[in-house]
C-alpha cells in the first residue's frame, strides 16, 4: 500500500504550470495547487506520517553495532620489592547484534504509525476537495458578478434611451414633465448599481486572486444551456450514508479513534516483559602485562549468545497515568468524530435541498422572465397607443431587471449547490473538476 501513497502524492505535488493565466477553470485550479499553503501542508503531513512507519518499524528490526577502543598507559610496579617500569598499549572491540523477539509497545506503535498514515493521507483528500471548492465558488462568484454588471449596464442603457425620448416628447409635447423626472430618476439609481456592480467585480476578482496567487486576465462565462438535475436517487438517506462512507473528514476522524485506541493498548503494553535475543563477539590485546610479576603479552577473543528478559515491576505510577489520559483521548476523539457526522449530515442535506429548491426556483423565475418580457412588450406597445404612461414602462422595464438578476443569483446558488452534493457524495479526483469545466463555455472568455 505504500507504493500506491508514495504515487499518489507524487501526482499531487506534479502539477502543470501554466504560462500565462487562462481563463479555463482547470488551469485556475492546477495554479491554485501549487500556490495554496493548505495543500502543501498536507502533502508534506503525508510524506512525514509515512516516514515515521518506516521509523516504527525500525525498532523490530535487527540492530547492529560496532565498538572498539585503544590506549596506553605507563607506570612503576612493583612485585615483593622487584620494581618495574613497564608501558602497555591495548585495544579491544566488540560487535554485537540485537534482535527483539517480544516487543509489545513497538508494535503497537508500529500499527499507530499505519493508522496515523491513514490518517494524513485521508486529511490530503480533505484538504484537495476543500481547494477544489475554494476554486469553483470563487469562479463562479466573479462570474456572477461579471454577468450583474452587464445586466445593470443593459438596464443603464433602456433607461438613458428612455431618458432621451422623455427629453425630446418634452419639447414636442408628447410626455410630461413627471415622465421626464421619473426617467431621470431611474437613470441615477441605475447609475448607481453600475458602480457597486463594477466595485463587486473588483472585489470578486481579489478574492479569485486570493485563491490562486495573481488576478486572472479572462474568464469563461457559464454556458446557457447548463443545468443540474436532481441526483439519480432521490432519498436524501442513502445519499447521507454515502457521505458518511466516502468523507475524507469523516475517514480522518475515524483514523484519529483508532490511533487513540492503539494508544491506549500500547501504553498498558509498557506493563509487559520484553524478551531480545543479543549475540556478541569481540577481542582484546595488550603489549604488557601489569597484573602479575611475569611481564607478558596478551590476546583473548570472546562470542556469546543471550536471552535477555526484561520485566516492569514499578514505574512510579505513570503508566497507570498514562493510561487513563489515553483513554480520556479516546472519548475525546469518539466526541469528534460524532461531531463532524452529525456535520457531513448537515452539509450533505443543505446540498440535496438546495439543489432542489433551486430548480424549482430556476424554473419559476425563468417563467417569470417570459412573462416580464411579454409584460414590457405590451407596456411599450400600450405606450405609443396611449394606454400606458412612461412610467408604466419604466416598470415594466425594472420588474424584467429584477427577474434576470434573481435569475442569474439563483443558476448560480444552484450550480454552487450541485458542486458541494458532488464534492460531498463522490470519490473525488481530477475529472470531477474536468467535468464542472464543461460547465464553461470556451468561447466566451472575457
Amino acid at each position: 500500500m505504500r507504493p500506491f501513497r508514495l504515487a499518489v502524492v507524487g501526482l499531487l505535488c506534479s502539477c502543470p504550470v501554466a504560462e500565462a493565466l487562462a481563463a479555463d477553470l482547470m488551469d485556475v485550479y492546477w495554479i491554485a495547487r501549487q500556490m495554496d499553503p493548505a495543500l502543501l501542508d498536507a502533502q508534506q503531513g503525508y510524506l512525514a506520517a509515512l516516514a515515521r512507519v518506516d521509523v516504527s518499524r525500525a525498532a523490530l528490526l535487527p540492530n547492529a553495532s560496532i565498538s572498539s577502543s585503544r590506549g596506553s598507559s605507563y607506570g612503576k610496579y612493583t612485585f615483593d620489592e622487584d620494581e618495574s617500569n613497564r608501558r602497555s598499549r591495548n585495544w579491544n572491540w566488540k560487535l554485537q547484534l540485537a534482535q527483539g523477539i517480544i516487543r509489545v509497545p513497538e508494535a503497537k506503535a508500529l500499527e499507530q504509525s499505519d493508522v496515523k498514515a491513514r490518517q494524513a493521507f485521508a486529511r490530503l483528500e480533505q484538504v484537495e476537495q476543500e481547494l477544489a471548492l475554494r476554486v469553483t465558488k470563487a469562479y463562479l462568484d466573479v462570474e456572477l458578478a461579471i454577468r450583474s454588471a452587464e445586466l445593470v449596464g443593459v438596464q443603464l442603457s433602456a433607461y438613458l434611451e428612455q431618458l432621451r425620448q422623455a427629453e425630446q416628447g418634452l419639447v414636442q409635447g408628447t410626455h410630461s414633465r413627471v415622465d421626464l423626472l421619473e426617467s431621470r430618476s431611474r437613470v441615477e439609481g441605475a447609475r448607481a448599481q453600475q458602480i457597486a456592480a463594477i466595485n463587486e467585480v473588483r472585489v470578486k476578482r481579489t478574492e479569485l486572486a486570493r485563491v490562486i496567487g495573481k488576478v486572472p486576465e479572462t474568464l469563461q462565462r457559464v454556458r446557457e444551456d447548463v443545468t443540474a438535475g436532481m441526483p439519480a436517487r432521490a432519498g436524501l438517506e442513502f445519499w447521507t450514508e454515502r457521505a458518511r462512507d466516502i468523507s475524507p473528514q469523516v475517514r480522518e476522524k475515524r483514523a484519529a479513534v483508532l490511533a487513540a485506541e492503539v494508544e491506549v493498548k500500547k501504553v498498558q503494553a509498557e506493563h509487559l516483559p520484553r524478551l531480545d535475543l543479543v549475540g556478541s563477539t569481540g577481542g582484546m590485546s595488550n603489549t604488557e602485562n601489569t597484573a602479575t610479576p611475569l611481564n607478558y603479552a596478551s590476546r583473548s577473543r570472546s562470542s556469546e549468545v543471550m536471552l535477555q528478559l526484561t520485566v516492569p515491576i514499578f514505574a512510579g505510577g505513570g503508566i497507570s497515568a498514562r493510561t487513563r489520559e489515553t483513554q480520556a483521548e479516546v472519548v475525546q476523539a469518539q466526541a469528534q468524530l460524532e461531531s463532524v457526522l452529525r456535520e457531513v449530515d448537515s452539509l450533505t442535506e443543505q446540498a440535496f435541498l438546495g439543489i432542489a429548491s433551486g430548480l424549482a426556483e430556476v424554473q419559476a423565475l425563468d417563467a417569470a422572465r417570459e412573462a416580464a418580457r411579454s409584460a414590457l412588450a405590451a407596456n411599450q406597445t400600450s405606450f405609443r397607443l396611449g394606454a400606458r404612461t412612461l412610467v408604466d414602462v419604466l416598470n415594466a422595464q425594472q420588474q424584467l431587471f429584477t427577474v434576470e438578476r434573481d435569475l442569474l443569483k439563483a443558476r448560480h446558488g444552484l450550480l454552487l449547490n450541485h458542486v458541494k452534493f458532488t464534492l460531498a457524495t463522490q470519490d473525488f479526483d481530477i475529472e470531477t473538476m474536468r467535468t464542472i469545466n464543461l460547465w464553461f463555455d470556451p468561447a466566451s472568455p472575457r
